[in-house]
């Protein structure tokens, strides 16, 4: 082999370590309506995603925090409308915090406007008749304050 081989050889390979980092450990953006139109094809994707989140109230069963996706200071802004993820935080993140609505199950309660980011991983359960049929490992979060 002569050094242009070598050469050659050595691009490929950082290439492809290159490409397997952006698909394995980095957080692509993307929206709610993709990841509900094939929740499949985001399974175990390392995701970031806009919203607010919502709080249920005494929720027995099912996930307590999701969130919602939308023009949150938008005037017009309907929290009856958006697309909605079920949240499980990882045991280091506290939702608590950055909740701006609150619902009991028959209304929502404003609380403050706190648009948050939020990376994770999706999680596709498939068909379960007592939770969701995917959502969101909660690995960070940060209260988007501008």
């Amino acid at each position: 082999m002569n050094k242009s081989h070598v050469k050659i050889i050595l691009i490929i390979f950082v290439f492809l370590i290159g490409l397997t980092y952006f698909q394995y450990f980095s957080y692509r953006n993307v929206s709610l309506e993709s990841i509900q139109n094939n929740p499949v094809l985001y399974s175990n994707a390392r995701v970031t995603l806009n919203g607010a989140i919502i709080e249920y109230e005494g929720a027995f069963f099912g996930p307590k925090y999701y969130l919602a996706e939308g023009q949150l200071l938008s005037e017009s802004f309907d929290i009856n409308t958006p697309k909605r993820i079920a949240l499980a935080p990882e045991d280091s993140i506290n939702l608590s915090k950055a909740v701006s609505y609150t619902s009991n199950g028959a209304g929502y309660t404003r609380i403050s406007i706190k648009p948050v980011i939020l990376k994770g991983s999706v999680v596709y359960v498939g068909t379960a008749t007592d939770s969701p049929k995917y959502y969101l490992k909660v690995s960070d979060i940060k209260i988007d304050l501008d």
